[in-house]
């Protein structure tokens, strides 16, 4: 029979495989008090531990699932996943929460088709398909106007808040219509630098001050952008691909080897940025969301 437990965040950070890593990203978590330990659970018969599964709220009031993983062998995923989704579901719901998201990345998971089908079989919704890419960090030319910037600079959440408004992607219009377009930016804002508040990100300053806006986010040997935007009266004048390019300039300066984005497949303006700069496909990835 498999159990599910609470568990202390180093049992849980030995379950995947970057340990180390993995605890000082929970308890980051958990100093910031977005990670509550109720919501540190385990799956587990009577031998061993067969699955993870946290709940994190980020500042802009998304609930997600984090670090669902069945590192181990067993005979059969499917009942492993299901306690983890009901035991999550369940601490969730006795907690407030209206609703819960996940993302499965197929390259990165363990057992893709098996979440999938754990949550198809649960209700869950695909929110969003989306591709994460990849490109190798060079020396690149940076536009002059092209600078570093504080992200709790005003004229980036009001580029980021005029964006959001006219974006193609599900996120951002989801997010704008819930909460609108200031508290949104501010909400994203506060998501991409929790726990990484020294980073700067790249603005492009035009001649009426910024332009569009470039989120880099430090992620282990990478730096990923975190989001792209230009606002609407600036677009279709190649600064997106400027911020790229210096974007990948800085990751190499760095001493990072990779710089990595994810669009949704239907947002093809920055695709095609993207392209331009050298970016290629490395997994597909899917956006879930379940009501409760």
């Amino acid at each position: 029979m498999i159990h599910l437990s609470v568990a202390n965040l180093e049992r849980f950070a030995r379950l995947g495989n970057n340990p180390t890593l993995h605890l000082s990203r929970l308890q980051g978590h958990s100093e910031r008090g977005s990670l509550l330990p109720e919501h540190v659970l385990v799956a587990h018969d009577d031998e061993r531990d067969l699955g993870r599964i946290a709940i994190v709220t980020y500042p802009d009031g998304a609930t997600r699932l984090y670090l669902w993983d069945s590192p181990l062998d067993h005979p059969e995923s499917a009942p492993v996943h299901r306690v983890l989704i009901t035991g999550a579901i369940d601490r969730a719901r006795a907690a407030g929460m209206t609703n819960l998201g996940t993302t499965i990345v197929d390259q990165d998971d363990t057992d893709p088709a098996g979440k999938r089908a754990a949550l198809a079989e649960d209700g869950w919704l695909a929110d969003s398909e989306r591709l994460e890419l990849q490109a190798d960090t060079s020396s690149r030319p940076v536009a002059p106007e092209v600078v570093q910037t504080s992200p709790q600079d005003a004229s980036i959440t009001a580029v980021m808040a005029a964006s959001m408004s006219h974006s193609l992607d599900d996120y951002d219009r989801n997010q704008v219509a819930e909460l609108g377009a200031e508290k949104a930016a501010i909400g994203y804002r506060d998501m991409m630098t929790s726990g990484n508040s020294e980073t700067p990100w790249l603005t492009y300053q035009g001649p009426n001050g910024c332009d569009g806006v470039a989120a880099l986010m430090p992620l282990d040997d990478e730096l990923c952008l975190g989001y792209l935007g230009v606002d609407p009266s600036a677009r279709k004048q190649g600064i997106g691909g400027k911020l790229v390019n210096a974007m990948v300039d800085m990751a190499y300066k760095s001493g990072l080897s990779k710089a990595t984005a994810s669009v949704a497949v239907d947002n093809k303006p920055i695709r095609a940025t993207l392209d331009a700069a050298g970016f290629t496909t490395r997994s597909k990835r899917t956006d879930f969301e379940r009501k409760l």
